[in-house]
Protein backbone atom coordinates (compact mmCIF):
# COMPACT_ATOMS: atom_id res chain seq x y z
CA UNK A 1 0.00 0.00 0.00
CA UNK A 2 2.78 2.63 0.95
CA UNK A 3 3.98 1.81 -2.95
CA UNK A 4 1.16 2.38 -4.03
CA UNK A 5 1.07 6.13 -2.40
CA UNK A 6 4.76 6.66 -3.24
CA UNK A 7 3.51 6.25 -6.62
CA UNK A 8 0.07 8.05 -6.74
CA UNK A 9 2.28 10.76 -5.59
CA UNK A 10 5.08 10.97 -8.13
CA UNK A 11 2.36 10.48 -10.81
CA UNK A 12 0.77 13.32 -9.76
CA UNK A 13 4.40 15.43 -9.34
CA UNK A 14 4.70 15.01 -12.96
CA UNK A 15 1.44 15.72 -14.13
CA UNK A 16 1.29 19.17 -12.58
CA UNK A 17 4.63 19.98 -13.97
CA UNK A 18 3.55 19.26 -16.98
CA UNK A 19 0.11 21.56 -16.87
CA UNK A 20 2.24 24.28 -15.38
CA UNK A 21 5.41 24.22 -18.07
CA UNK A 22 2.23 23.88 -21.02
CA UNK A 23 -0.33 26.14 -19.89
CA UNK A 24 1.26 28.95 -17.92
CA UNK A 25 -0.94 30.28 -14.97
CA UNK A 26 -4.00 28.23 -15.39
CA UNK A 27 -1.59 25.40 -15.40
CA UNK A 28 -1.23 26.09 -11.83
CA UNK A 29 -5.08 25.94 -11.39
CA UNK A 30 -5.25 22.86 -13.32
CA UNK A 31 -2.65 20.87 -11.32
CA UNK A 32 -4.13 22.06 -7.74
CA UNK A 33 -7.90 20.37 -9.35
CA UNK A 34 -5.74 17.50 -10.36
CA UNK A 35 -4.32 16.71 -6.65
CA UNK A 36 -7.48 17.78 -5.13
CA UNK A 37 -9.31 15.01 -7.15
CA UNK A 38 -6.59 12.51 -6.49
CA UNK A 39 -6.60 12.89 -3.08
CA UNK A 40 -10.30 11.89 -2.78
CA UNK A 41 -9.85 9.19 -4.56
CA UNK A 42 -6.94 7.81 -2.98
CA UNK A 43 -8.59 8.20 -0.05
CA UNK A 44 -11.69 6.78 -0.74
CA UNK A 45 -9.74 3.72 -2.34
CA UNK A 46 -7.55 3.71 1.47
CA UNK A 47 -10.92 3.01 2.86
CA UNK A 48 -12.16 0.89 0.54
CA UNK A 49 -9.38 -1.64 1.56
CA UNK A 50 -9.13 -0.96 5.16
CA UNK A 51 -12.88 -2.24 5.23
CA UNK A 52 -12.76 -5.53 2.60
CA UNK A 53 -9.96 -6.29 4.93
CA UNK A 54 -11.17 -5.63 8.98
CA UNK A 55 -15.06 -6.03 8.58
CA UNK A 56 -16.11 -8.66 6.50
CA UNK A 57 -18.41 -11.24 8.12
CA UNK A 58 -19.47 -14.29 5.96
CA UNK A 59 -23.01 -16.05 6.02
CA UNK A 60 -24.46 -19.07 7.80
CA UNK A 61 -25.07 -22.42 6.34
CA UNK A 62 -27.91 -23.47 4.31
CA UNK A 63 -28.36 -26.68 6.02
CA UNK A 64 -31.01 -29.45 4.62
CA UNK A 65 -29.32 -32.69 3.39
CA UNK A 66 -26.56 -30.69 1.46
CA UNK A 67 -25.19 -29.57 4.83
CA UNK A 68 -23.18 -26.11 4.70
CA UNK A 69 -20.67 -24.09 6.88
CA UNK A 70 -20.16 -21.31 8.33
CA UNK A 71 -17.15 -19.69 8.78
CA UNK A 72 -17.72 -16.04 9.33
CA UNK A 73 -15.42 -13.97 9.38
CA UNK A 74 -12.74 -16.11 11.39
CA UNK A 75 -12.11 -18.26 8.42
CA UNK A 76 -12.12 -15.04 5.75
CA UNK A 77 -9.08 -12.66 7.97
CA UNK A 78 -6.85 -16.11 7.48
CA UNK A 79 -3.76 -13.70 6.98
CA UNK A 80 -3.56 -12.85 10.75
CA UNK A 81 -4.19 -16.59 11.78
CA UNK A 82 -1.49 -18.46 13.51
CA UNK A 83 -2.60 -22.44 12.23
CA UNK A 84 -1.77 -24.43 14.84
CA UNK A 85 -4.72 -26.79 15.13
CA UNK A 86 -3.22 -27.65 18.78
CA UNK A 87 -4.64 -24.58 19.78
CA UNK A 88 -8.10 -26.14 20.09
CA UNK A 89 -9.63 -29.42 21.62
CA UNK A 90 -12.95 -30.26 20.12
CA UNK A 91 -15.26 -32.19 23.13
CA UNK A 92 -18.49 -33.60 22.59
CA UNK A 93 -21.56 -31.49 23.45
CA UNK A 94 -24.37 -32.19 26.20
CA UNK A 95 -27.58 -32.76 25.37
CA UNK A 96 -28.52 -29.26 26.62
CA UNK A 97 -25.91 -27.86 24.71
CA UNK A 98 -26.41 -29.29 21.74
CA UNK A 99 -30.45 -28.01 21.91
CA UNK A 100 -28.89 -24.22 22.50
CA UNK A 101 -26.99 -24.89 19.03
CA UNK A 102 -29.47 -26.57 17.28
CA UNK A 103 -31.86 -23.22 18.12
CA UNK A 104 -29.40 -20.65 17.10
CA UNK A 105 -28.85 -22.51 13.93
CA UNK A 106 -32.11 -23.01 13.31
CA UNK A 107 -32.61 -18.51 13.62
CA UNK A 108 -29.76 -18.15 11.27
CA UNK A 109 -30.79 -20.61 8.61
CA UNK A 110 -34.13 -18.86 8.75
CA UNK A 111 -32.50 -15.28 8.81
CA UNK A 112 -29.69 -16.17 5.90
CA UNK A 113 -32.21 -17.84 3.96
CA UNK A 114 -35.51 -14.62 3.93
CA UNK A 115 -32.37 -12.47 3.38
CA UNK A 116 -31.30 -14.33 -0.30
CA UNK A 117 -34.82 -14.73 -1.10
CA UNK A 118 -35.33 -17.98 -0.33
CA UNK A 119 -38.18 -18.05 2.01
CA UNK A 120 -40.62 -16.29 3.18
CA UNK A 121 -40.29 -14.48 6.47
CA UNK A 122 -43.60 -15.74 8.01
CA UNK A 123 -42.70 -19.32 6.81
CA UNK A 124 -38.70 -19.43 7.32
CA UNK A 125 -38.62 -20.89 11.41
CA UNK A 126 -41.02 -23.33 10.23
CA UNK A 127 -38.68 -24.08 6.86
CA UNK A 128 -35.61 -24.33 8.62
CA UNK A 129 -37.13 -27.00 11.44
CA UNK A 130 -38.92 -28.93 8.66
CA UNK A 131 -35.60 -28.92 6.99
CA UNK A 132 -33.11 -30.02 10.34
CA UNK A 133 -36.07 -32.65 11.08
CA UNK A 134 -34.51 -34.34 7.71
CA UNK A 135 -30.82 -33.34 7.91
CA UNK A 136 -30.85 -34.63 11.81
CA UNK A 137 -33.92 -36.46 12.64
CA UNK A 138 -32.57 -38.36 15.79
CA UNK A 139 -30.87 -34.66 17.08
CA UNK A 140 -27.79 -35.15 18.77
CA UNK A 141 -28.61 -39.28 18.19
CA UNK A 142 -28.49 -38.68 14.72
CA UNK A 143 -26.44 -41.60 13.22
CA UNK A 144 -23.18 -39.99 11.65
CA UNK A 145 -23.16 -37.03 12.82
CA UNK A 146 -21.20 -35.32 15.75
CA UNK A 147 -21.73 -31.88 17.46
CA UNK A 148 -18.66 -30.38 19.59
CA UNK A 149 -17.75 -27.65 21.31
CA UNK A 150 -14.16 -25.57 20.49
CA UNK A 151 -12.43 -25.47 23.61
CA UNK A 152 -9.07 -23.05 23.62
CA UNK A 153 -6.46 -24.80 24.92
CA UNK A 154 -4.39 -22.16 26.76
CA UNK A 155 -7.46 -21.25 28.81
CA UNK A 156 -9.80 -23.94 29.21
CA UNK A 157 -12.55 -21.41 27.41
CA UNK A 158 -15.21 -22.15 24.66
CA UNK A 159 -14.65 -19.99 21.51
CA UNK A 160 -17.06 -21.98 19.04
CA UNK A 161 -18.82 -24.97 18.15
CA UNK A 162 -18.69 -27.25 14.57
CA UNK A 163 -21.07 -30.19 13.38
CA UNK A 164 -19.57 -32.75 11.13
CA UNK A 165 -20.82 -36.03 10.06
CA UNK A 166 -19.27 -38.98 8.03
CA UNK A 167 -20.98 -41.93 6.57
CA UNK A 168 -20.39 -44.62 4.05
CA UNK A 169 -21.99 -43.72 0.84
CA UNK A 170 -20.93 -45.28 -2.26
CA UNK A 171 -17.96 -47.86 -0.75
CA UNK A 172 -16.86 -44.53 0.80
CA UNK A 173 -16.68 -42.65 3.91
CA UNK A 174 -17.85 -39.44 2.99
CA UNK A 175 -16.96 -36.78 5.54
CA UNK A 176 -18.63 -33.47 5.74
CA UNK A 177 -18.60 -30.49 7.90
CA UNK A 178 -22.06 -29.50 8.57
CA UNK A 179 -21.34 -25.97 10.51
CA UNK A 180 -18.37 -24.30 12.18
CA UNK A 181 -18.91 -21.08 14.55
CA UNK A 182 -16.37 -19.06 16.16
CA UNK A 183 -17.83 -16.70 18.73
CA UNK A 184 -17.33 -13.05 17.55
CA UNK A 185 -14.61 -12.00 20.44
CA UNK A 186 -12.48 -14.87 19.37
CA UNK A 187 -12.32 -14.49 15.69
CA UNK A 188 -9.21 -13.26 14.17
CA UNK A 189 -7.23 -15.81 16.18
CA UNK A 190 -7.02 -19.14 14.13
CA UNK A 191 -9.54 -20.85 16.01
CA UNK A 192 -11.51 -21.85 12.55
CA UNK A 193 -8.25 -22.96 10.70
CA UNK A 194 -7.44 -24.47 13.72
CA UNK A 195 -11.00 -26.62 13.87
CA UNK A 196 -10.73 -27.55 9.84
CA UNK A 197 -7.04 -28.97 10.21
CA UNK A 198 -7.89 -31.26 13.11
CA UNK A 199 -10.98 -32.29 11.30
CA UNK A 200 -9.34 -33.37 8.11
CA UNK A 201 -6.84 -35.61 10.91
CA UNK A 202 -10.43 -36.97 11.81
CA UNK A 203 -11.56 -37.55 8.27
CA UNK A 204 -8.90 -39.74 7.52
CA UNK A 205 -8.71 -41.69 10.85
CA UNK A 206 -12.32 -42.73 9.69
CA UNK A 207 -11.28 -43.78 6.33
CA UNK A 208 -12.31 -40.75 4.21
CA UNK A 209 -10.36 -39.19 1.27
CA UNK A 210 -11.42 -36.01 1.30
CA UNK A 211 -13.68 -33.93 3.36
CA UNK A 212 -16.26 -31.46 2.32
CA UNK A 213 -18.05 -28.34 3.07
CA UNK A 214 -20.71 -25.46 1.38
CA UNK A 215 -20.12 -22.43 0.63
CA UNK A 216 -21.86 -19.46 -0.85
CA UNK A 217 -20.95 -18.16 -4.70
CA UNK A 218 -21.14 -14.55 -2.98
CA UNK A 219 -18.59 -15.36 -0.31
CA UNK A 220 -15.54 -14.62 -1.86
CA UNK A 221 -13.59 -14.36 1.25
CA UNK A 222 -14.13 -17.58 2.63
CA UNK A 223 -13.77 -19.16 -1.16
CA UNK A 224 -10.45 -17.71 -1.36
CA UNK A 225 -9.05 -19.55 2.76
CA UNK A 226 -10.95 -22.64 1.15
CA UNK A 227 -8.63 -22.53 -1.57
CA UNK A 228 -5.85 -22.02 0.12
CA UNK A 229 -6.05 -25.13 2.68
CA UNK A 230 -6.31 -27.01 -0.67
CA UNK A 231 -10.46 -27.05 -1.69
CA UNK A 232 -11.54 -27.53 -5.09
CA UNK A 233 -15.12 -26.61 -6.35
CA UNK A 234 -16.66 -30.00 -7.13
CA UNK A 235 -20.39 -29.08 -8.00
CA UNK A 236 -22.15 -25.63 -8.40
CA UNK A 237 -25.08 -24.59 -8.38
CA UNK A 238 -26.99 -21.74 -10.13
CA UNK A 239 -30.44 -19.83 -9.86
CA UNK A 240 -32.59 -16.71 -11.32
CA UNK A 241 -35.38 -14.60 -10.84
CA UNK A 242 -38.17 -15.60 -13.24
CA UNK A 243 -41.27 -13.46 -13.97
Amino acid sequence: MELNVALFVVVMAVVSALCISIFGRIGVGLAVLFWFVGLIGLAFSLAWVHRAVTEFQGSPFPGGSNSGARWDGALSRHKSEKHDSNMVRLVPMSEVEFRESFERTIVRRAADSVHRGVWSKEKATEAARSEMAVFIPQGRDSPGHRFVKVIDESNGKQVGEAWFSARDEGGKVRFWVDWLWTDPPQRRRGYATAVLQQLSREAAKLGADRMGLFVFADNPHAIALYTKLGFVSMVMGMSKPVQ
